[in-house]
């Protein structure tokens, strides 16, 4: 038999109507479960009480805080300069990308699969600095970006359309 909920009301696959109230849920239960305590000694209930009065526990040692060795290599200076410098180390980096790129295309004994490697790596590369490009405020570098891209896209484009077999 099947019930299914409506409201306060369950309504059996044959089509009855029942009402289950709590007590009827309780004679359900077989009779070990009823008489067990709700909480075991030791148990939640008891390292609940312990944690709120604040009364270390048997055999706790206190807790010590981890050396900081690696202090130094974290860097704090989040300054817009370093930004600038990190945007463009990375558009020089997609700069001397695409140059790879020309070359190999100019070179008639680099194979097409040796460059198709240098095509998936500008694809990456243009997703990653398109994201860069979008958080830009108008500028030089906006612009500047947005002709890298452009090529790349047109140039990635091309050569997976077979434009120069």
């Amino acid at each position: 038999m099947t019930i299914h909920l409506l409201g306060d009301l369950f309504t059996s696959k044959e089509g009855v109507e029942m009402k289950i109230t709590a007590g009827e849920i309780s004679s359900l239960k077989p009779e070990g479960l009823k008489n067990q305590n709700k909480t075991a000694p030791g148990g939640f209930q008891e390292i609940l009480d312990e944690k709120m009065s604040n009364k270390p526990a048997e055999g706790a040692v206190p807790a010590r805080v981890p050396p900081m060795n690696n202090i130094d290599r974290i860097r704090f200076d989040t300054s817009p300069e370093l930004e600038t410098k990190q945007i463009l180390a990375s558009m020089d980096s997609f700069l001397v990308l695409l140059e790879t790129y020309q070359r190999q295309m100019g070179d008639p004994l680099v194979s097409l699969k040796e460059t198709a490697l240098v095509v998936s790596r500008m694809e990456q590369q243009s997703q990653e600095l398109y994201r860069v490009w979008e958080a830009l405020p108008e500028g030089e570098e906006k612009d500047l970006l947005n002709r890298m891209l452009v090529t790349s896209t047109v140039e990635t484009i091309k050569f997976n359309r077979g434009d120069y077999l």
